[in-house]
């Protein structure tokens, strides 16, 4: 392939940068293996904290309320394999990654949680299903219990819901596809409860401020995701450089930089 070179600017003048500079970064595109993936960053914000009450030291019960956590957690973007999980209006997905921090905790995600096929929870992904079928109520939710790598933690959870008035149907998503971001002021719930290793009537209650999530192509380089590598795929870039959006994001930094 010809390598062309381009100028680009943003705000100030960029390095030169060539088509196959960037079609390099294929690395696991084609590979078997491959698969999109979806990741979610939780903005979190102590409003009780019932472990403060009971202990006198470590960093679950220094966390007063106002304090600030997050979580980010990674996603298959396709359900996982659940035969009794898995319906019209419900769908797992494996959780591939996670960490959280708040406070003096700083911890990624624990193996071995059920049910799962990979070495994390599920993510349990509801809509409009019945909740109480003689009220007329139903319920949209994002909900999984969370192995926290941490010795002070005992259990977490995490809950997004809302249940509908009789005979409506909640708002909070639209279907079992996994959401980007929702309008939390609809929700009954929005929570991750944190409980300690010593007693888990205890609890950090974490009120869910914000949450976005977006997708991760499993080939990065294909920016204009038509599923080839070309040198389209370089404008595509230059594209999403200049708008400042994910795709840009080549080396997984965080960053949108050449």
């Amino acid at each position: 392939m010809t390598s062309l070179g381009f100028q680009i600017s943003k705000g100030l003048d960029m390095p030169r940068l060539s088509v196959s500079a960037l079609l390099v970064l294929a690395g696991v595109c084609g590979s078997a293996s491959a698969q999109d993936t979806f990741v979610y960053n939780f903005q979190l914000e102590v409003v009780e904290n019932t472990i403060a009450e009971h202990l006198t030291e470590g960093y679950l019960a220094s966390l007063g309320v106002g304090s600030q956590g997050n979580l980010r957690v990674v996603l298959t973007a396709e359900p996982g394999d659940y035969p009794f999980w898995n319906s019209d209006d419900t769908k797992a997905y494996d959780i591939l990654e996670m960490s959280f921090t708040a406070g003096g905790v700083t911890s990624q995600g624990t193996s071995g949680m059920y049910p799962s096929t990979s070495p994390f929870a599920g993510v349990q992904l509801s809509n409009d299903v019945w909740y109480n079928a003689s009220a007329q109520t139903r319920l949209d939710l994002f909900g999984a219990i969370l192995g926290i790598d941490h010795p002070e933690i005992g259990n977490a959870s995490l809950t997004l819901s809302e249940l509908s008035p009789a005979g409506q149907y909640p708002m909070l998503f639209d279907d079992t596809s996994l959401p980007t971001t929702a309008n939390l002021n609809l929700a009954t719930t929005r929570s991750l409860v944190v409980r300690p290793t010593l007693d888990v009537t205890w609890s950090v209650h974490f009120s869910v401020v914000a949450f976005e999530g977006s997708l991760v192509p499993s080939c990065l380089a294909d920016a204009d995701s038509n599923g080839e590598l070309t040198p389209a795929d370089f404008s595509a870039w230059v594209a999403a450089f200049n708008a400042n959006l994910p795709a840009c994001d080549q080396n997984g930094d965080g960053t949108c930089s050449p």
